[in-house]
């Protein structure tokens, strides 16, 4: 199972051009990401790498079924969507404007328990592209649905 720290980060690019990001493991590897180039910065969660206690929060968490963030947002053209589940089973994810029209069904099939990622590239069920605005994307699984918003530029 893949497991990550997700880091957003919502800065200006003037400011992003000037600063980087440095983090240190529990083993003295530095890993150094200028922020105009960071997209995600992911690391391993080995037990060497991190506490116990946090690896134990950590492996709470991926056992509840979550939805995160999209990155970037705003987007344009793309965005990725993240979503946790606790165990297998089907899933689906869509797209729906404000006035809760399916905008595009992302997917609806099985999943394994664990992290997924999904990319929406700004596209309509027909192909075409969404009208800049406020879209909401929503993960359902078993009885559960989890709801966000986000927002398309152009």
């Amino acid at each position: 199972m893949k497991k990550m720290i997700l880091l957003l980060l919502f800065t200006t690019s003037a400011w992003a051009m000037e600063y980087a990001i440095q983090v240190k493991q529990k083993n003295g590897s530095v890993t150094t990401v200028p922020l105009k180039e960071i997209n995600k910065l992911v690391l391993p969660l080995t037990p060497t790498a991190v506490s116990p206690e946090v690896m134990e929060k950590l492996q709470t968490a991926i056992k509840t079924f979550s939805l995160l963030q999209n990155y970037p947002n705003p987007f344009n053209p793309s965005t990725v969507i993240a979503f946790t589940l606790p165990r297998a089973g089907q899933a689906s994810v869509t797209i729906y404007d404000l006035n809760g029209r399916q905008v595009r069904r992302l997917v609806d099939k099985s999943f394994s328990a664990g992290s997924h990622e999904l990319r929406w590239d700004g596209l309509t069920e027909a192909g075409d592209p969404a009208s800049a605005g406020t879209y909401f994307y929503q993960v359902r699984c078993d009885e559960q649905t989890l709801t966000r918003k986000m927002l398309l530029i152009r």
